[in-house]
């Protein structure tokens, strides 16, 4: 009897949930870690097995899905916890075992996770995804994956499960680089769109009207289609955090620095994100920093 794919998902919130009921209904053997378990009872009423600690949850997958949404997160449940030394020890029996990082990680926590993985014996990729909520639910995310394309083909099960398409783009850590200049990206995109909205509002435009403009003109996009659209009506249930976006705009500001890369436009949103957080929106969609800028034009 052939053996089942089997996954561990480490984290199991808006992003993870849909990697596990994808895989699970593609037929794979699948646990999750969850802090809270009442959060995933409907992933347990699906045959989806379930642990608040991640290294049980982790014990008997071939492979192992980092879905967590911090490098300290990251640290706490897969170093600290004691997953990477127990997977190791199974590595040493000769188990093969591959950890995939979906999150966003800093480029530094990346290459450290990557060499320890390495020292035992485990297989690598960083593949951090975009599309949120929706497309996770709906299996069609998009991977932008780091490193060797042996490692790649072997996980086409997982991929071709929870994604629409892998972009490879390079070495190990090259997924986690191009994702925070994608992130910083959409960041600037909505931003754009709402001082445009913000804009046309001052001066007496009704928003549907912008928003029709956008829809058949050059400016639209898929970020204008979903993000525009929930603006409007006052929508902000979380399909990527404030706080998410947040991080990913500090990693990429540092990045900038670093490697001595002039980003006026991205630089000048640090204050707009700062006053978002300092005003609870935080577990918001980042499309929620429209009230932002409301407050900034009085409106």
């Amino acid at each position: 009897m052939e053996q089942k794919e089997s996954f561990c998902i480490l984290g199991a919130g808006v992003m993870g949930r849909g990697l596990a009921k994808n895989l699970h209904n593609a037929g794979a053997v699948v646990q999750v870690y969850a802090r809270n378990l009442t959060s995933v009872q409907d992933l347990t009423d699906e045959g989806i097995g379930a642990s608040s600690d991640p290294l049980e949850a982790a014990r008997t997958s071939s492979a192992i899905v980092l879905c967590l949404t911090t490098d300290e997160v990251v640290r706490q449940v897969f170093l600290d916890s004691g997953v990477l030394d127990n997977l190791g020890s199974r590595s040493r029996v000769g188990e093969k075992i591959t950890v995939i990082d979906t999150g966003t990680t800093s480029p530094e926590l990346t290459a450290q996770l990557a060499l320890l993985c390495k020292e035992a014996g485990l297989a690598f990729l960083d593949a951090p995804m975009t599309g949120s909520k929706n497309a996770a639910a709906a299996g069609e995310i998009l991977f932008m994956v780091g490193g060797p394309d042996p490692v790649i083909d072997s996980q086409k099960f997982f991929f071709d499960a929870c994604g629409r398409s892998v972009i490879r783009c390079g070495p190990t850590g090259s997924g986690q680089k191009v994702k925070i200049a994608l992130n910083l990206t959409q960041a600037s995109m909505l931003q754009a769109l709402t001082e445009g909205l913000m804009l046309s509002r001052k001066l007496g435009v009704e928003p549907a009207v912008y928003e029709d403009v956008i829809r058949n003109s050059a400016a639209r996009c898929g970020l204008s289609d979903f993000k525009l659209a929930c603006i409007l009506r006052g929508d902000f249930e979380e399909h990527f955090a404030l706080k998410n976006m947040n991080k990913d705009v500090n990693h990429a500001m540092r990045l900038a620095r670093e490697h001595n890369v002039s980003l006026p436009l991205a630089f000048s949103l640090k204050s707009i994100y700062e006053a978002g957080m300092n005003m609870g929106y935080s577990e918001d969609d980042f499309c929620g920093l429209a009230r932002v800028n409301e407050t900034l034009n009085g409106l």
